[in-house]
């Protein structure tokens, strides 16, 4: 599975597209699909997709539009409400990657972070995991 991030509006005209091959996860990996019950964390593949359409909502729709239209007006608390659910489902995505101690998704979900311009939030559910990554 490949991930594409777009340069934000601001580098878009120095910044090329990046590609970013995601390793595949199975859901044996995963803890079971979404009716195993064995785990409420979405898996790493389903957060790619939720994030590359935030990215494309919030990074390719959005600045395309007029920020005093009345849609957009009502669209954005909405938006920042997928922003804020998407950060929590990061942050258990992240702990529970570390506590299998599985490197490869730690660093793919540091990258999803960094898509979201939330490094730092990242970087705090890093430290605040505890613990060593590895395998």
């Amino acid at each position: 599975m490949l991930l594409l991030i777009h340069p934000s509006p601001a580098a878009a005209a120095t910044a090329v597209t990046t590609v970013v091959s995601i390793p595949h996860f199975s859901q044996e990996e995963e803890g079971g699909g979404p009716n195993s019950g064995e785990s409420s964390t979405p898996s790493v593949p389903r957060l790619s997709r939720i994030l590359l359409g935030y990215l494309f909502v919030t990074r390719n729709l959005l600045p395309k539009l007029p920020p005093q239209h009345p849609f957009v007006k009502l669209q954005i608390p909405r938006i920042e409400a997928v922003r804020k659910t998407l950060l929590l489902d990061l942050d258990s995505a992240l702990k529970e990657a570390r506590s299998g101690r599985d490197s490869d998704k730690v660093l793919v979900l540091l990258g999803f972070y960094a898509d979201l311009d939330a490094e730092a939030e990242g970087v705090r559910a890093l430290r605040e995991g505890g613990g060593k990554v590895g395998k």
